[in-house]
């Protein structure tokens, strides 16, 4: 591993990280606004990631009802 990139654990969600792949996924990030180049590596980064963790795997009823987990209504 490169030292001058080190390396963060993220906890998150299997449901988040559902959301997030699937988004990532399906969305054109030439599309997405942001601010400076960087934004749009570290979601591709993201997305990379996401693709070495098991929620590739998820089927579309999985993906579905992580959806509405994360909308859940804030309590």
């Amino acid at each position: 591993m490169d030292t001058r990139f080190p390396v963060i654990n993220l906890p998150l969600w299997r449901a988040d990280a559902l959301v997030l792949h699937f988004w990532l996924s399906t969305v054109d990030l030439d599309d997405v606004p942001v601010e400076d180049e960087s934004q749009r590596q570290a979601l591709r980064d993201l997305l990379t990631a996401l693709d070495q963790t098991d929620v590739v795997d998820a089927d579309d009823a999985e993906i579905v009802a992580a959806h509405d987990l994360v909308a859940r209504p804030a309590v």
